[in-house]
């Protein structure tokens, strides 16, 4: 049974389980377990990280996803959004990640000049 993001279990028959003695405490019945949704959510990740081949997938986190977090963070000192609601809060991230991909783009064409790569794309073109 689901209650504001929460699940709560009550178990059917304590008299018959063999770990009653572990379980309640003196004078209890049966015994409510309330488990908040994020603690499921977390131990889902947990028994999906203990396969080797899902735990290599999500190694790979560390330089897809993590390091343009990490270059915002850092290089341009953004640490969280200073306006209030919702759609605020989204434009000014959507801002800052479009700062950083041009910043990006100009490291790119910045490598790509100093190399020569850059007039070869361009007389391809």
């Amino acid at each position: 049974m689901q209650t504001d993001g929460k699940y709560r279990y009550v178990c059917p028959d304590c008299a018959g389980c063999k770990l009653r003695a572990c379980c309640l405490k003196s004078g209890e019945d049966r015994r409510m377990l309330i488990v908040a949704e994020d603690q499921l959510l977390i131990g889902e990740m947990r028994a999906r990280l203990k396969k080797p081949e899902k735990h290599a997938v999500y190694r790979k986190r560390k330089w897809v996803a993590e390091q343009p977090i990490g270059q915002i963070k850092e290089g341009l000192g953004f640490r969280g959004v200073t306006m209030r609601g919702d759609d605020y809060a989204l434009g000014q991230w959507r801002f800052v990640c479009a700062v950083q991909n041009v910043m990006k783009a100009v490291r790119f064409i910045a490598n790509s000049r100093k190399s020569g790569k850059m007039e070869a794309i361009i007389s391809v073109a």
